[in-house]
């Protein structure tokens, strides 16, 4: 007489015991292995960074350290980048420039990474200082005439930065602040950008995404013999944007623009098929004259 198999089923609790060991796994072993790519990546970001600089750039650049994150950019990999610093000087343009960044964030897909794919998913950017200046013993009709030979060279249209992904990014500024002087053009800028986001998805022909802003402009100086636009007005606004990577063109819809206390509607075109072309529509049916006056340069305020 043969004694009969006799199949014990694993109780409910034993499944369910089972389900919840191999879930743990999964939550503890998967960010511990991105972790571990990322640490043993870290020099990559610094080479890659640096290669990327000198391919556009004859100045210097140094790195402080990199730090690798799996929890800022779970389920990607982050990386930490501090005390980036940036100095060149443009011997044709005679343009000096500075860039001081205390911390940069930067979040890539596994996969990207290992395949040595350096195109980033999120770039956020704290404490920036840029600066720039023109200081020159030229003449002005040098700079006049390498002004003119830039608006006739053939812009190259809508390309995204090889090291943001295609897919889709988001790049986020937090007080970032960008001053440009130019005193042989009779040019100043100067921006504190108090935090900036914009985010895309897109494909091959095409963005479309979104952008928040928070900007003090103390200066915007077209032509500073004629005054500045803006003169320290606080601005605020979001608003959606699409980009049409064909046509080389970016369109704005209208939205309102917080400029100060009052509200603007904004829309903007940009046309960078040729020569870049570009169109502004800030409308407001109600405003302040003399507070929108005082958005004006002194040229066009002494007229009104």
């Amino acid at each position: 007489m043969k004694t009969p198999n006799i199949k014990v089923k694993p109780s409910k609790r034993r499944k369910w015991l089972k389900k919840i060991l191999i879930f743990l796994a999964i939550i503890i072993l998967l960010p511990l292995t991105l972790f571990t790519i990322g640490w043993f990546n870290r020099d990559r970001i610094i080479n890659v960074l640096q290669e990327r600089y000198h391919e556009n750039s004859t100045g210097t650049l140094t790195i402080g350290k990199v730090n690798a994150s799996f929890i800022s950019g779970f389920p990607n990999i982050g990386f930490t980048v501090k005390d980036i610093k940036h100095t060149n000087r443009d011997t044709i343009t005679d343009q000096l420039s500075s860039l001081q960044i205390e911390e940069a964030k930067l979040v890539i897909g596994a996969g990207k990474l290992l395949r040595g794919d350096f195109a980033f998913k999120r770039i956020a950017v704290k404490n920036a200082v840029f600066y720039s200046e023109v200081i020159s013993k030229r003449s002005l009709s040098y700079h006049e005439k390498l002004k003119l030979i830039k608006q006739k060279t053939k812009q190259k249209g809508l390309e995204l930065p090889v090291w943001l992904d295609k897919n889709g990014a988001t790049i986020i500024l937090e007080n970032a602040k960008y001053i440009a002087k130019d005193s042989i053009l009779n040019k100043h800028f100067n921006l504190h950008i108090h935090k900036y986001r914009s985010s895309f998805k897109g494909n091959d022909v095409s963005l479309n995404g979104k952008i928040m802003m928070d900007i003090t402009v103390n200066e915007l100086g077209f032509n500073t013999r004629k005054g500045s636009f803006f003169n320290g007005a606080h601005v605020t606004g979001n608003s959606k944007f699409s980009a049409d990577l064909e046509n080389n063109t970016i369109e704005i819809p209208d939205f309102p623009l917080n400029i100060d206390h009052q509200i603007f509607q904004l829309h903007t075109h940009f046309d960078f098929s040729d020569a870049t072309e570009y169109v502004f529509r800030l409308q407001n049916l109600s405003t302040d004259f003399k507070a929108t006056k005082d958005l004006l340069s002194d040229s066009l305020s002494d007229k009104i």
